[in-house]
């Protein structure tokens, strides 16, 4: 790349969390000499399978949302949480409740399906682990509070 620029280069940065093993297999070398790994580091997976990074952690962001309206359904119970688009962007989130799963999204409400027999209160809180694009729109976002935790 040097001889391309027309002068040296100290960092030549490449790729994403796809290629999180190439400097395991030594191949990193052929590319660059830094690759950015923020979907890996920040929540613990890598972006071809989406399954957890070994020595990382799923949990490092959690997102809590508020439920503001419990709905009994025929085959299951429906729960709206105080969370949308406008806090999360385009992203997804997970919630952390067995059994349960996201089945709606609109603007600034989100819509769970959570199994006949849970019990769950409007006041309560949900927890949700966001998809990296939902980190970000969080992060950013001014309608969702952000509080830090030290280990």
């Amino acid at each position: 790349l040097s001889q391309l620029l027309g002068r040296e280069t100290e960092v030549i940065s490449v790729g994403n969390s796809a290629l999180l093993s190439l400097p395991e297999r030594k191949e990193l070398a052929k590319f660059g000499n830094q690759v950015r790994i923020g979907e890996a580091i920040l929540l613990g997976q890598d972006t071809i399978a989406y399954q957890p990074v070994v020595g990382t952690h799923q949990d490092a962001f959690l997102l809590e949302a508020e439920v503001i309206e419990v709905r009994d359904k025929h085959d299951d119970t429906q729960v709206v949480v105080a969370l949308g688009k406008l806090d999360i962007g385009s992203g997804g989130v997970k919630p952390l409740v067995s059994g349960t799963n996201v089945v709606g999204i609109s603007s600034d409400h989100l819509v769970i399906s959570f199994p006949k027999t849970s019990k769950v209160n409007c006041g309560s809180s949900i927890a949700f682990i966001p998809s990296y694009f939902a980190l970000m729109g969080a992060m950013v976002s001014p309608y969702v509070s952000k509080v830090y935790l030290e280990n």
